[in-house]
């Protein structure tokens, strides 16, 4: 930054003069000029510093299979309330599709069907990039507790009351919908008189209220139920600090861990956005396949298997079973 600093008043092209430049040119615009480019100069400090101290991006952890087995898990064999019985939907499709809280809340049992080849597959409307998808769902082949037709089926039987929704959540509805100020009605003359004076506020300063668990966001609500039941699993020893974001990052990873799988179809179902592409691989995976089969063959394995990974049981196994055939002498 120091460097970039003192090279400025060197620079005989007058890019120095940008910014004055702007602001003599757009007079009009000059508050929406200095606040884009006071934000660009923050990013670029950041930057600049995190560069210098050798700072990294913080990540949400990913979720594997074995930490949505283990939410699951508690879920269902503490269930209480068919509150319980939605929440574990919510957490198996979030993972399944790829998808964000948010995303679930447009989702109505008419978007659940079967097609004629026997796939069941649900429409959703990502809110992020505003765009209908169509997902197929498979049961899961090695346990019932993280198959996400098992949860949604159970979801379903479990709903104290008919509606439309196929997750009867009421974050999910709130969240669905932006929260709208209520206006207050206010004379002309009151309105008037404060157009003229600077000083007085045209509307009173409120105090902040602490948000109730039924307005709560979404996100958040996920966030005290992944941690909830990480707390009560301890045993299980599931990821640290899990988040909403958790889900999203954690099943594209395990996607990518299948060399037969390309990354455009990652891409595709999680509906990620190509013009970002640098984003989807920084944020979401960790390497790529093609990266993971150039190590298997500079290991000397082939770039089609998966070579295990050695862990301290599989390292003290030998020790062990010497140990044992010395102690039966």
């Amino acid at each position: 930054m120091d460097f970039v600093t003192a090279s400025l008043p060197g620079d005989g092209s007058g890019a120095v003069f940008v910014k004055n430049w702007l602001l003599n040119t757009y007079l009009k615009h000059r508050a929406t000029i200095e606040k884009k480019l006071l934000k660009m100069g923050q990013t670029l400090e950041r930057h600049c510093l995190k560069r210098v101290e050798g700072g990294m991006i913080k990540k949400a952890p990913a979720c594997t299979k074995e930490d949505l087995r283990s939410l699951m898990d508690r879920l269902y064999y503490d269930a209480a309330s068919p509150k319980d019985y939605q929440d574990a939907a919510l957490l198996a499709l979030m993972w399944y599709a790829f998808g964000r809280a948010s995303d679930l809340g447009f989702v109505v049992k008419g978007n659940l069907s079967v097609s004629a080849d026997g796939v069941v597959f649900v429409r959703l409307i990502r809110v992020k990039t505003a765009e209908e998808q169509g997902l197929s769902l498979s049961p899961d082949r090695d346990s019932f507790i993280t198959c996400p037709l098992h949860a949604i089926a159970m979801a379903l039987v479990m709903q104290d009351s008919p509606c439309a929704q196929l997750l009867d959540h009421p974050h999910l509805a709130g969240g669905s919908e932006e929260s709208v100020p209520t206006l207050v009605d206010v004379p002309l003359a009151e309105a008037l008189a404060s157009c003229g004076d600077d000083d007085v506020q045209s509307e009173p300063t409120q105090k902040k209220r602490k948000v109730p668990e039924d307005n709560m966001k979404i996100h958040t609500y996920v966030n005290r139920v992944v941690k909830s039941a990480s707390a009560v699993q301890a045993k299980a020893k599931p990821t640290g600090n899990l988040t909403s974001h958790s889900f999203r990052r954690g099943v594209a990873q395990h996607a990518n861990s299948d060399p037969l799988l390309s990354a455009q179809w990652i891409f595709d179902r999680g509906s990620w956005n190509m013009t970002a592409t640098n984003k989807a691989f920084a944020y979401v995976f960790n390497t790529t396949s093609e990266d993971q089969k150039v190590a298997r063959v500079l290991s000397g394995w082939d770039a089609s298997k998966k070579p295990p990974v050695p862990t301290f049981h599989s390292l003290t196994l030998p020790v062990n079973s010497k140990r044992w055939n010395w102690e039966t002498f």
